[in-house]
């Protein structure tokens, strides 16, 4: 997570990442395949930035969210901040 002060003086978060633990499971069980898909996509409205996540399918061919982040643009340094957070929790 990293934050910043906002003109009021109050903190606002930038970015978050947050994975899911149960997920890691998935990725090795031996009929896995070593697939994973990544997105991102704009919030509009009062939240204004991008929302990313990572999934898979698990075995049993159900779609498996793996991690989500929000970011405020989608551009290379968003994503390679983004990916190598993945990179970290779901080691090969």
């Amino acid at each position: 997570m990293k934050e910043t002060l906002n003109k009021e003086g109050l903190y606002q978060i930038n970015r978050i990442y947050l994975a899911f633990g149960h997920s890691k499971s998935c990725l090795s069980h031996p009929y896995q395949r070593k697939f994973v898909a990544a997105d991102m996509c704009f919030l509009k409205g009062v939240y204004k930035g991008q929302l990313g996540g990572v999934s898979t399918k698990d075995s049993n061919g159900k779609i498996t969210i793996l991690a989500v982040a929000f970011v405020p643009t989608e551009d290379g340094k968003e994503w390679i901040w983004f990916m190598g957070k993945v990179m970290v929790g779901f080691p090969t």
